[in-house]
């Protein structure tokens, strides 16, 4: 491999076939219109089952779901380059305050409006105390604004009139983030 190549363009030896590695990563990128490296910080999309407020809590300001809603809604924007059938990964940064439940997520694929995200890391509240970050992996994704606002995906904030969760902080990228339990998660390792 050349030694100049970008570490998010260094495949492992299992993955280093076909045309992806022989295009090059810059290359493959360009052609079919995806950026490699790009992050964009969300803000959520209010109204409906998606009403939230927007509190301090630990000194930081969060958008917080109300009583009768339990999402957060979030939409791609124009300016955040991908293709239809790309994997995308989202990171929700929430304040862990009371232990219980989860936290999930729903985003428009080329299967359905509302596909859940199968794989995701730290998701459980277990009332840490702390900021905390979770992460989703979002596979053949269409983001057509199918979902309610126009909206692409929707956090899953709990049932109506439970706990509210306290969101500081929603993150769109185009590769994984490096958080090193949703690296172990996104490489499959327990895959042959």
């Amino acid at each position: 491999m050349n030694p100049s190549t970008p570490d998010h363009c260094r495949l492992p030896p299992a993955r280093r076939s076909g045309w992806r590695w022989l295009a090059g990563c810059a290359v493959a990128s360009w052609a079919f219109g995806t950026a490699l490296g790009v992050e964009v910080d969300l803000t959520p999309i209010p109204g409906g089952d998606g009403a939230y407020t927007q509190v301090p809590v630990a000194g930081q300001s969060v958008w917080q779901n109300t009583g009768t809603a339990n999402y957060l809604y979030g939409r791609r924007p124009t300016s955040f380059p991908f293709t239809v059938g790309q994997t995308l990964y989202v990171r929700a940064t929430y304040y862990d305050d009371q232990g219980g439940g989860t936290l999930s997520l729903q985003y428009a694929s080329q299967t359905g409006a509302y596909t859940t995200s199968a794989l995701h890391t730290r998701t459980s509240r277990v009332g840490s105390g702390r900021f905390v970050d979770c992460y989703f992996e979002l596979p053949n994704v269409l983001f057509n604004k199918r979902q309610n606002g126009s909206s692409d995906f929707r956090l899953t904030c709990g049932a109506p009139g439970g706990v509210a969760v306290s969101v500081q902080k929603l993150t769109l990228s185009d590769t994984p983030f490096a958080d090193p339990d949703f690296q172990l998660a996104v490489s499959r390792a327990w895959q042959p």
